[in-house]
């Protein structure tokens, strides 16, 4: 027998691994068994419950470890020169201390308890899936598993999209994160002299793996858009739709960023509603909005919008939605589905414009703060809306 351990923090990196084994047709498939590992621990219940309902459908086996490591604080983003201002360097110095603690004494204590967990269920690994865009958290994870035979990426959403497309992450952040971790590093080292752990403890390292894979068609990944498809069509119990006039409005989280409450965003979507109704000769009866599943006041969204509200109990991803629904045009304030939704489904999709709004965040200048997001909505064909 052959073990399989697919590390996921989102139920999409759960469906994008399955259509990589799909793509790998290993000939001994039927000597895996396969556990899905939940590991952070901000997940929700909902998106849980949707991380769950694919293990199932999948005959994998599912892992909650959520509550292993605590759960992470909302940061709030800065722009560049208030990660220089002395406020920002005291508050790294405060905290220094507390990270040196929890970096060399409590996480492997932790990877202790995941690898006494994973004890439980196989002594070896053969195949390990994570994401493209792991972190020290992920890292964890690999590190209490017995050195997997083979390594593979796998992609999960828009950052991942945005490293595949080659543009370019924000540099001051990754400056000021490495000399924060190597400073806690050169730390530890002096107090241990063991530097292969002091550096692991502390520093986040890159995996060698042995594929990439990825949705969108990109250089350097194996692009796997028609296993994925296709996963989600085999594995899926909705009825195809033969109204090829439907309209999908994506619920996101990024609106929050903004200063807009709950009855701005209601407004904008049913401002967009009525416009489509009016341009589009489409009947309110075929517009849906599908909620983000860390999206808040769903039962207000139910109560106001002017459409049709699809639950997240549905345990679905909206991608399932592409593959069997005929939808003739998406819309949302900015979401990885959009830009699935053309890329792999073809569909006519749109970007919600709200540059009238000002960022919660002080200094910040929408245009500059999204300016990758636009650029990575031009690459691949988003039509940009405006509401007013």
């Amino acid at each position: 027998m052959k073990n399989r351990v697919i590390l996921v923090t989102s139920p999409l990196q759960l469906v994008c691994s399955k259509a990589a084994i799909d793509y790998l047709q290993n000939i001994d498939e039927n000597l895996f068994t396969t556990y899905v590992v939940a590991l952070h621990p901000n997940l929700n219940e909902e998106t849980l419950k949707t991380i769950i309902y694919y293990t199932s459908k999948y005959n994998f086996i599912f892992l909650d470890l959520t509550k292993i490591f605590p759960i992470e604080q909302d940061k709030k983003k800065k722009i560049f020169f208030k990660f220089f201002s002395i406020k920002a360097i005291i508050n790294k110095i405060i905290k220094l201390k507390k990270n040196f603690v929890f970096n060399n004494y409590q996480r492997p204590k932790n990877i202790e308890l995941i690898k006494h967990t994973f004890d439980n269920y196989f002594d070896s690994v053969n195949e390990v899936f994570i994401r493209t865009n792991y972190k020290t958290l992920d890292l964890a994870f690999y590190e209490a598993l017995n050195t997997p035979d083979k390594i593979f990426l796998i992609e999960d959403g828009f950052y991942d999209i945005r490293i595949n497309s080659i543009i370019n992450k924000n540099i001051y952040q990754q400056i000021i994160y490495k000399i924060y971790s190597y400073l806690l590093f050169l730390l530890t080292f002096m107090t241990s002299f063991k530097f292969k752990k002091s550096f692991r403890n502390n520093v986040k390292y890159n995996l060698k793996f042995d594929y990439l894979f990825s949705i969108i068609k990109t250089k350097k990944v194996i692009n796997i858009n028609k296993n994925f498809s296709n996963t989600l069509k085999k594995f899926s119990d909705l009825k195809s739709a033969d109204n090829n006039n439907v309209v999908l409005i994506l619920g996101s989280v990024f609106q929050y960023d903004w200063e807009l409450n709950l009855f701005d965003e209601i407004n904008i979507y049913n401002k967009l509603i009525s416009k489509i109704v009016k341009n589009e000769n489409i009947d309110v009866c075929n517009i849906y909005y599908k909620p983000h599943p860390r999206c808040k006041n769903i039962s207000d969204k139910k109560k106001f919008l002017n459409c049709q509200v699809l639950y997240n109990n549905t345990n679905l991803i909206v991608e399932e939605y592409f593959a069997k629904m005929k939808i003739s045009k998406l819309y949302s304030f900015g979401s990885t589905a959009l830009i699935y939704g053309k890329a792999v489904f073809n569909i006519d999709s749109f970007y919600l414009d709200i540059t009238k709004y000002k960022s919660k965040y002080k200094g910040y200048n929408y245009d500059n703060f999204r300016i990758q997001e636009f650029d990575t909505n031009k690459k691949f064909g988003l039509k940009k809306i405006y509401i007013k």
